[in-house]
């Protein structure tokens, strides 16, 4: 017969018999940290002209603070951007033309916290079509799940004017016809008078 310590197992921990919880302690799971993203519209719909914005938010979730965590969004819009919000400082650079990456490099963000940028750009008739759309991503040296760390959202835009201009033409012509056939009806039929 063996001879020797009686181990109980919780879940994520050994505890020897007759120890405390305390002695187990060095038996626990290490921190599993999460960095998340998420990307939002501040606005949508929009009006051709108006600026269009997207707030970028990584998350520092799990267990542990998230190492070396780097935001990147891939500016593929046909517009420049502005990057602005408390934590913009963290940019490489908060002008990102067409085609150029955003990158912020947040170093270590400790659990439970956020770093949130704000992206701007100006937008036009050109988009009314296929709207504005973008996929964010990030990236922790620690991450241990990548399920979350891509984000995308998109706005649409209204053309407002050219949508005024349409119904204009359409109640013109219908009270151009009307006028136009009340005045023939009238010539037709010498009996109505006006």
């Amino acid at each position: 017969m063996h001879r020797g310590a009686d181990v109980r197992c919780d879940v994520g921990k050994a505890i020897l018999s007759g120890q405390t919880a305390a002695a187990g302690s060095a038996f626990e799971d290490a921190p599993q940290a999460d960095a998340s993203i998420d990307k939002e519209a501040v606005v949508d719909p929009i009006v051709a002209g108006e600026d269009a914005s997207f707030t970028v938010t990584v998350h520092a979730g799990g267990t542990g603070a998230s190492e070396n965590v780097v935001l990147t969004d891939l500016n593929d819009t046909g517009h420049g951007w502005t990057v602005a919000g408390t934590d913009a400082g963290d940019c490489v650079d908060t002008q990102v033309p067409d085609g150029e990456t955003l990158t912020c490099n947040f170093g270590d963000v400790p659990n439970g916290e956020d770093r949130t940028v704000t992206i701007t750009m100006t937008s036009d008739e050109g988009d009314c079509a296929l709207g504005i759309a973008n996929t964010a991503s990030v990236a922790s040296s620690n991450d241990h799940d990548a399920s979350n760390n891509e984000d995308s959202d998109s706005i649409t835009e209204r053309d407002y004017p050219a949508i005024q201009g349409i119904n204009l033409v359409v109640v013109t012509t219908v009270v151009s016809i009307n006028l136009l056939v009340d005045l023939v009806y009238a010539w037709l039929d010498p009996r109505i008078r006006y």
